[in-house]
């Protein structure tokens, strides 16, 4: 409400100086706001129908007293980013009719997919259901919020009691090695033992036989001669798709708040070319001195959400958003944002300043 009380004081200031001076830059400042605006709640309704999401919970019972983790996957089906993104969740007891209400948030860039993880703790046995409330997301400016049309999803979670869960767990207690006994498995064979007073000072060998448990060998049939000879360091990436059973993800670097100024190499803005340029001709030449600039090497790996950390509130979080989307190739909009954030900071660290000398 406040926000829509604020944009209507902005548009009757300029309609008024507009009507009373009748001046083209009032005219132009109230023709630029009213675009702007329009636009901006296009932008939000369009995002609106490109978020999907989908809830995921353990698929087996969770014992009270435990922790138990809920997920959240968001996509983002547009190729524009969606800069804030709120989901809700209700969780309400089936049979004590009580009910708790969680909250995450998520920013997505361009086609990017997210999970949004929330770990609660089994404080009492019964059946829960968790059902997805509602998800908002703001246009790229934070003017406008839009609710998204996304499907009611309700998934129900099995708490079972501490007692009644007692047996299970005796039944497959993990023995010293923190491995429950029902899964260990041992390879048969050979094996040489030695013994001496260093590697290089063998005094002692005997042979051992294993008989193995007989498992069945995982491997068996795959193409794996790097995995099985122990050459680890020359594995070549189809052989590796095959140990893991899909193929190898190739490193690519997110533009995201977890980017670092090192890795600003990879955004698409020329502006964050010249940082990284900078900050690696700096550490390049502390390397050349022989004494390594920490200072430098600190801010090369330092993440962009670490800005509105460490500089003592000059830069805020929303700061932090605009830049991101600079570097995502927004230049104008990021940097109208930047702005827009920056006046607002400045204006939420003066009201903290006056309360704390009021206080």
């Amino acid at each position: 409400m406040a926000g829509k009380l604020g944009r209507a004081l902005v548009l009757l200031v300029l309609l008024a100086a507009a009507l009373i001076t009748q001046a083209p830059l009032a005219v132009f400042l109230l023709a630029f706001a009213l675009v702007l605006l329009v636009l901006l709640r296009l932008d939000a309704a369009y995002l609106r129908r490109q978020v999907t999401a989908e809830l995921l919970v353990p698929d087996k019972p969770v014992i009270q007293g435990e922790d138990f983790t809920l997920t959240v996957r968001l996509r983002n089906r547009s190729r524009l980013p969606i800069p804030a993104l709120v989901v809700l969740l209700n969780a309400a007891d089936e049979w004590g009719g009580g009910q708790i209400t969680l909250r995450c948030a998520a920013m997505l860039g361009s086609k990017e997919s997210a999970e949004q993880r929330i770990t609660l703790n089994a404080g009492k046995s019964g059946v829960w259901s968790i059902a997805v409330r509602g998800i908002t997301l703001r246009d790229h400016l934070g003017v406008f919020t839009a609710a998204c049309p996304a499907a009611v999803q309700s998934q129900s979670i099995c708490v079972l009691p501490a007692a009644a869960a007692g047996k299970a767990k005796a039944e497959t207690a993990p023995d010293e090695d923190g491995d429950e006994a029902d899964t260990r498995a041992a390879l048969g064979g050979s094996y040489e033992l030695r013994v001496g007073a260093s590697s290089a000072d063998i005094r002692l060998t005997a042979v051992m036989e294993v008989a193995g448990t007989g498992a069945p060998n995982p491997y068996a049939g795959k193409h794996l001669p790097h995995y099985t000879s122990g050459k680890v360091q020359s594995v070549p990436d189809d052989e590796w798709a095959t140990l893991l059973g899909r193929p190898v993800q190739q490193g690519k670097v997110k533009i995201d708040r977890n980017m670092t100024l090192g890795e600003l190499n990879h955004s698409r803005s020329p502006l964050g070319w010249l940082i990284w340029l900078v900050l690696t001709a700096l550490l390049n030449a502390s390397y050349k001195r022989g004494k390594p600039d920490l200072n430098v090497l600190f801010q090369y790996n330092m993440p962009l959400r670490a800005l509105a950390k460490m500089t003592s509130g000059a830069i805020s979080m929303g700061m932090v958003d605009g830049i991101v989307m600079e570097l995502q190739g927004f230049w104008i909009i990021g940097l109208v944002r930047v702005i827009i954030e920056a006046v607002k900071n400045l204006v939420l660290n003066a009201q903290l300043e006056q309360r704390l000398r009021n206080s």
